[in-house]
């Protein structure tokens, strides 16, 4: 009957840490989806954590220029093919994608064709400051 008691304590508490790490797991890192939850890809990485949230890109041309702002987040096309998810930044005279707030290994971009714009600092596609640095 003691041993009973004491798992039955056991499984509670157990219970309740599972839960609790699951809510602070869900908390940390942010699955975004465009347009379903944003209807442009900067309003996802504004409302994006600074670390470890994933944004999601269905497939459609997006007229817009990006920037990171130093966020180390996963910025991905749904389909993986660049062809069908594309940034295109023409007339705006801005590099389309821009990484110049400290961005590291953990900021990813990936599935995209990436097109327009114009010239920030050395390049027209992606102007980065850690580049010019170097």
């Amino acid at each position: 009957m003691l041993l009973g008691k004491h798992m039955k304590s056991i499984t509670s508490f157990l219970s309740a840490f599972l839960v609790l790490g699951l809510v602070q797991a869900s908390a940390s890192a942010a699955v975004i989806n465009v347009p379903g939850d944003f209807a442009t890809i900067q309003g996802a990485i504004n409302a994006a954590g600074a670390s470890g949230d994933e944004i999601i890109v269905a497939p459609g041309t997006y007229p817009e220029a990006i920037n990171f702002l130093g966020k180390a987040i996963n910025l991905h096309s749904a389909s993986g093919d660049p062809s069908n998810t594309i940034i295109d930044a023409s007339g705006m005279f801005i590099s389309v994608v821009q990484c110049i707030s400290g961005e590291g290994a953990g900021t990813i971009l990936e599935g995209f064709t990436i097109t327009g714009g114009g010239q920030l600092s050395e390049a027209a596609g992606c102007g980065t400051e850690a580049a010019a640095r170097r």
